[in-house]
């Protein structure tokens, strides 16, 4: 029986942990949430868990941080397509996005895993504006897709999920041909507690186009009026009434998407970044120097992620590892969203996050940061015994440890902060490393040119500090480069000229700069010819000149 029991614990996990942080492929690797999700549930037996997910409000749009809708054609347009935005790449520079979509997986041995897939062109092609990918779920990681798009030249992905979730059948439910679709899409049959987040595994970095995954239904409707104009014998999935879907369109225009990002303005911006001890930003020590150039306009808060013991049914004598517990029985408890593979206990990475908090709040921001670095330094994020790496980064640079021990100690003992915290990052949406700007969350990936640009979108223009010139290119060397050189804290010379790797005052002192550089490099190039060909001679004249010596001396 309690075998039998186990089991069913085991599936239940695997579904929630799948559910909420799925993968584009198959089901063979997941993110660290499922491994713990199945260790609780074969060792504790608990009967009342839930996703952290759940805990969530879910927005009507599925994102926080950015809307979907289709233009064109008529018969399909929406303006609020439910989505999930990617925790990779990069969003565009413009507050919106426009482009045509081109449906690259409309054959059954191409997945967008591969570079097999060939994009089409068309010699009467008017129109000139973005493409946007059109790539359906499976096989593989939606950053494998993301990559592989890019390099295609797609300006954004828009991945079709292969399964039907609650929301959608909702919306087809209320169709007049909902049976009839239902069936056609399986949703009886392959189906899923809620849509999947598009997770990230710290590889992404090199990924800078948005990614999106849309409704297996809002997809099908969309590859229906592309393979209507596509190809002339093309029977519809979903879209059932050809005749009155041809007059408003499909088969005769373009289908053509707009992406907009939500940005909130303000004479002063607010951000925060919700993270946790095991998942860090990359290169703290810029970072640093980000929040250094929002001083005078911005307020910078780090916040923390917990999850409350309760909400999984945890109590002090069953999850003792994932939870930290007071004499009251509050326990407050911490599961990995993402792809890290190092098996830090939850209990710790609760521990460390609240002596972070503590260092913060008790010792302050300067103590925060370059404890911060260190931490980063010594890799403490991949350690599997935090405390005790924690402990060095803290001696290093001088914290007071009885201070920050106190503080611990009495937070613990209440849990105020931590219930601040809880309270923050579930009305923000945030369950792994996130950005907040303006209390609006933003997705993507977070490298450090994203977060500044996206810290600057929070500000009305005429307020912007120097450091927003550093994100006119999203390129993370480029952006760093610009912060090293101290582009962003000049009080004149705030462009990064990447031709030169200097500051200067424009655009056009760059295009002065690197015309000079390409005349003296053709300059040194013809006259390293002219010195070869001399040199050449030379050693030719002076062997022949040997060579005709010897040549005498032997007669």
């Amino acid at each position: 029986k309690k075998r039998k029991k186990r089991f069913f614990f085991f599936f239940f996990f695997f579904e929630i942990g799948h559910g909420v942080l799925g993968r584009s492929g198959k089901m063979v690797t997941f993110s660290k949430v499922v491994g713990v999700a199945m260790w609780m549930a074969s060792m504790t037996g608990m009967v009342h868990a839930k996703s952290f997910a759940d805990e969530m409000e879910d927005p009507a749009s599925g994102s926080r941080s950015t809307t979907i809708s289709v233009q064109l054609p008529g018969f399909i347009s929406n303006t609020n397509i439910y989505h999930r935005d990617a925790m990779f790449g990069s969003p565009f520079k413009q507050t919106q996005l426009t482009g045509r979509v081109v449906y690259v997986t409309k054959h059954k041995d191409h997945d967008g895993c591969s570079e097999n897939y060939q994009v089409p062109t068309r010699t009467d092609d008017s129109y000139q504006g973005h493409v946007f990918f059109l790539v359906d779920r499976g096989d593989c990681t939606f950053m494998q897709k993301a990559r592989i798009a890019q390099s295609k030249g797609a300006a954004a992905v828009i991945v079709v999920d292969n399964k039907c979730n609650p929301k959608e059948k909702q919306v087809i439910q209320s169709h007049s041909d909902s049976t009839k679709i239902l069936e056609a899409l399986k949703c009886d049959t392959m189906s899923e507690q809620r849509m999947p987040y598009m997770q990230y595994d710290h590889s992404g970095a090199a990924i800078k186009i948005p990614a999106f995954l849309i409704g297996k239904y809002d997809g099908a409707k969309i590859q229906d009026c592309y393979l209507m104009k596509e190809e002339s014998d093309y029977t519809p999935k979903v879209l059932f009434d050809v005749d009155k879907a041809k007059a408003d369109g499909c088969g005769k225009t373009d289908v053509v998407v707009q992406v907009a990002v939500h940005v909130v303005e303000a004479k002063e911006v607010h951000w925060a970044l919700f993270l946790s001890a095991n998942d860090i930003p990359k290169n703290i020590g810029t970072l640093h120097k980000v929040a250094t150039g929002f001083a005078e306009k911005g307020h910078f808060t780090p916040r923390y992620l917990f999850y409350k013991a309760e909400n999984f049914g945890c109590t002090a004598s069953t999850c003792k590892n994932l939870c930290v517990f007071n004499e009251k029985e509050e326990g407050y408890c911490f599961m990995s969203q993402t792809a890290n593979t190092v098996t830090t206990q939850g209990s710790q990475i609760v521990k460390e996050n609240i002596h972070q908090m503590c260092i913060w709040k008790s010792i302050g921001e300067e103590a925060w940061w370059k404890y911060m670095e260190q931490f980063e330094k010594d890799k403490c994020d991949q350690r599997q015994s935090l405390e005790e790496c924690g402990q060095t980064a803290r001696k290093k640079v001088g914290i007071n440890e009885g201070e920050v021990d106190k503080c611990v100690h009495d937070e613990i003992k209440s849990f105020s902060t931590v219930k601040e915290a809880y309270l923050k990052s579930s009305s923000s949406g945030a369950f792994a490393l996130s950005l907040t700007v303006n209390s609006v969350k933003q997705n993507f990936g977070l490298s450090n040119v994203f977060i500044a640009r996206e810290v600057c979108r929070g500000l009305v223009a005429e307020d912007r500090p120097p450091i927003c010139k550093c994100t006119d290119d999203i390129n993370l060397q480029h952006f760093e480069k610009c912060i090293a050189k101290g582009c962003h804290e000049s009080s004149s010379k705030q462009h990064y000229c990447r031709i030169t790797a200097t500051c200067v005052d424009s655009e056009e002192d760059c295009k002065i700069s690197e015309t000079k550089v390409t005349t003296v490099s053709n300059g040194t190039s013809f006259s390293s010819v002219i010195l070869i060909v001399i040199f050449v001679a030379t050693v030719i004249s002076l062997g022949a000149y040997f060579y005709h010596k010897r040549a005498k001396r032997q007669l």
